[in-house]
């Protein structure tokens, strides 16, 4: 009984800290700039040792899915960074003070859908108020 117990719980344990396995390369839209662009991202490793190496129009990105927070400078402002994975799912929590608005909160899901597409959710928070939901997604090549 107690290796059936044990063996349950590595189970869930290895599916509630699964990483997506986002390898591949994939066209975007980027709304801002109103253009499609190509990402490519690879990935070496698994669990808190897995990292995602991404490279689209501004250059490469290293993320490590290791639940600890890092310094990170986004659009000029020094924020703090933390990346994990859950249900299968990459999480990017990010958050710091931007002089012209204050506290700033991020909260990114990032995973592949049943086409195997990859898509994106991202709450932003300032000051304690909520926003909508960004949705966006990317098409595999």
């Amino acid at each position: 009984m107690k290796k059936v117990i044990t063996l349950a719980f590595l189970i869930m344990t290895t599916t509630v800290f699964a990483c997506p396995e986002l390898s591949g390369t994939f066209e975007c839209f980027d709304e801002e700039q109103g253009q499609y662009y190509d990402m490519v991202i690879t990935q070496k490793g698994s669990g808190v040792n897995t990292v995602y190496r991404v490279k689209d129009y501004d250059g490469i990105q290293v993320v490590k899915a290791n639940n600890q927070w890092v310094d990170v400078i986004e659009d000029g402002v020094a924020m703090k960074m933390k990346t994990y994975c859950s249900d299968n799912q990459l999480n990017l929590l990010m958050n710091g003070k931007v002089q012209t608005v204050g506290q700033v909160d991020v909260h990114a899901i990032i995973g592949l859908d049943s086409a195997n597409n990859l898509f994106t959710f991202t709450q932003t928070t300032v000051n304690d108020q909520s926003y909508p939901v960004e949705e966006s997604s990317c098409t595999r090549y």
